[in-house]
C-alpha cells in the first residue's frame, strides 16, 4: 500500500485457500504481487480523483454492410490521468455519425430503469455500454461520447 508491502502469504497456508487482507482505506496505490507458473505476475489499482473525460473501447473496429454485424463500445469515466473513476456516475449521451444505429445503451445496474433503446445512458461503477448496428452500406463511422463537465471521446469504426 503506497510502496509499503503488507505481508506475504502462502495459497497452502490460507484458510479456504483463498488470500485475505485487512487493508486500511488510503488515497494512493496498491499493488498485488504473485507468481502464477513460476512467472512473477502483479496488479495495481489507483485512487482515481474527480472524472474529467470519457474513453471509448470497441471489441472491433469493423462490421460487415449486412444490416446484421454490430460492435459493442464500453463507455468508461477516467480521471485527468487516466485512472478509471468506479465511484461516480455520470449520464452519457452518444451520437452515430455515418450508415451504422444504435441498438442499445445498458449500463448493467440491474435497478436502472432507463431505456435501453436511446442515445444516452447513466455510467454505472463508471461504465456504460453501446451496442452499434451497421446497416447496408461501406464506409466509416464515428461514434461520439460526451457528457456533462467531461472530455468526450470519438471512436472510427468501418463497415465493409
Amino acid at each position: 500500500l503506497n510502496n509499503k508491502s503488507l505481508g506475504k502469504q502462502e495459497l497452502s497456508k490460507t484458510v479456504g485457500h483463498i488470500f485475505k487482507w485487512a487493508v486500511p482505506y488510503k488515497n494512493g496505490s496498491i499493488v498485488a504481487k504473485g507468481t502464477k507458473n513460476g512467472e512473477l505476475i502483479e496488479t495495481r489499482v489507483v485512487t482515481a480523483s474527480k472524472p474529467s473525460m470519457v474513453v471509448l473501447t470497441a471489441d472491433s473496429k469493423s462490421m460487415k454492410a449486412n444490416n446484421e454485424d454490430v460492435v459493442h463500445i464500453v463507455a468508461e469515466l477516467v480521471d485527468h490521468k487516466g485512472n478509471p473513476v468506479k465511484y461516480e456516475d455520470k449520464e452519457i449521451v452518444f451520437t452515430v455519425e455515418g450508415d451504422a444505429k444504435i441498438l442499445g445503451v445498458d449500463s448493467g445496474w440491474k435497478n436502472s430503469t432507463e431505456k435501453f433503446q436511446s442515445n444516452k445512458g447513466t455510467t454505472h461503477n463508471g461504465k456504460i455500454l453501446l451496442i452499434v448496428q451497421a446497416k447496408d452500406k461501406a464506409g466509416l463511422v464515428n461514434v461520439i461520447a460526451n457528457g456533462e463537465g467531461l472530455n468526450g471521446d470519438t471512436i472510427q469504426l468501418s463497415i465493409n
